[in-house]
């Protein structure tokens, strides 16, 4: 996905290739100083109308420069309307925080991209936006496919219809993530993905939060002996959660060990971890 930086220094950024318009604001001011020394954030700052500390706190991604800024970045850039459009759409989208919301704008945001990023957020977006997909990628590494899409489909818990099942299976091949074989059997091309340490992007968080729903509703649905679910409260200092998160990718490295090692699996299932906080900072006693 695109958030981290997307382009050379020395190419004109692609608006269209970003899901953060601040990462473009780097690219571009970067883009701009290697070809004029001179150029600087105080003279960008000035043509956008906006002060030079809060664009240089906006290109680290600390602060959002203000929505009037907008149009005079645009024609800085020399957008054309559908680029300014874009513009306009991906700074409401940087700074939203309504779930709802953001995914509308996440969508109009995939409509005016141009094909060839179109055909890879679209694609990336289609295979978390659903958590069956990776359930069903998952489930061909242990039971390679050829039959209906009605039996394919009664696998999964909870069960989804033959059509979702058949347009995952599109799905997955046109990512080529599965191929299928002379006797018509799907197999997998890549045993495990992953989406790295960076759970950033939109689509990622819809999945996570399916995932999250998946393990609430597996209270009640399966009985203890088919799943494992503990939880605890506690405090901790930064420090602390930061050393959390290094066994937490330890231990998520280990588990995909052990899947990758498995010679006799027999069913998918789905591991959530989780770490948030309960209350507010808690200020030093004196």
């Amino acid at each position: 996905m695109y958030f981290n930086s997307v382009i050379k220094h020395d190419q004109l950024p692609d608006i269209k290739q970003y899901l953060d318009y601040r990462l473009f604001l780097s690219d571009y001011y970067q883009f701009r100083k290697q070809r004029q020394s001179f150029f600087s954030y105080q003279m960008f700052a000035e043509k956008l109308g906006v002060d030079p500390s809060n664009l240089a706190k906006a290109c680290l991604q600390q602060r959002h420069i203000p929505c009037e800024a907008i149009a005079s970045l645009s024609e800085v850039c020399g957008f054309n309307d559908s680029e300014y459009r874009y513009l306009k759409i991906l700074h409401e989208f940087s700074r939203c925080r309504n779930p709802k919301k953001t995914q509308e704008l996440f969508e109009q945001l995939m409509s005016l991209q141009s094909p060839r990023s179109l055909i890879l957020e679209a694609s990336q977006y289609s295979f978390y936006s659903r958590w069956y997909n990776p359930a069903l990628f998952t489930l061909l590494g242990v039971r390679p496919f050829c039959g209906t899409y009605v039996e394919l489909a009664g696998l999964l818990i909870p069960r989804i219809t033959a059509k979702e099942a058949e347009e995952s299976i599109e799905l997955l091949q046109q990512l080529g993530l599965i191929a299928q074989a002379p006797d018509g059997t799907w197999n997998l091309t890549h045993r495990n993905l992953t989406t790295g340490d960076k759970w950033t992007t939109f689509a990622v968080q819809k999945f996570q939060k399916a995932a999250i729903q998946l393990g609430l509703d597996s209270v009640d649905r399966f009985p203890k002996e088919l799943r494992d679910i503990s939880t605890l409260t506690l405090t901790l200092s930064p420090k602390d959660l930061e050393e959390i998160r290094g066994l937490a990718k330890e231990f998520r490295r280990q588990v995909i060990r052990i899947a990758d090692r498995s010679q006799d699996a027999t069913r998918v299932y789905h591991c959530n971890m989780q770490v948030f906080p309960l209350t507010q900072i808690l200020e030093s006693k004196p």
